[in-house]
């Protein structure tokens, strides 16, 4: 479950439910450039959610391991996941994976893209930080 607060107010203003029954610890939580969406990783993958009716929309699934980390691209097109098994781009609209980015030795616990979204920059459990040029 995930609840989103107002800031100002200090007030809850929706709860974010799984359709299933299984419920995992949240590592991750990253809102699309719109705000319409937010995406989650768990031990379940990623989960999308749609903000405004606090619905699952969609469950991302490829990663072997806990996904630790996700962030959209600024244009909203793309979003990046890490994990213990490297890292991986979506397509949103399509909710497909594009890509596969490996070469961390241990767990990514931090993505971010550039403001242009043609760089990635990752980085690990214990300390590397990759940076990934679009070639996707």
């Amino acid at each position: 479950m995930i609840k989103l607060w107002d800031v100002a107010t200090g007030k809850e203003i929706a709860t974010l439910t799984e359709d299933s029954d299984c419920v995992d610890e949240v590592f991750s939580v990253a809102f699309s450039p719109d705000g319409c969406t937010l995406a989650s990783g768990s031990g379940d993958g990623i989960k999308l959610w749609d903000v405004p009716t606090g619905k699952e929309i969609a469950t991302l699934t490829g990663h072997s391991n806990v996904v630790l980390s996700v962030i959209f691209s600024l244009d909203g097109q793309n979003l990046a996941s890490g994990s213990k098994d490297g890292i991986k781009l979506w397509d949103v609209a399509t909710r497909r994976e594009i890509a596969t980015l490996t070469g961390h030795l241990e767990s990514v616990i931090s993505v971010a893209f550039s403001p242009d979204g043609c760089t990635l920059a990752s980085g690990s459990m214990y300390g590397t930080i990759k940076i990934w040029r679009r070639r996707y």
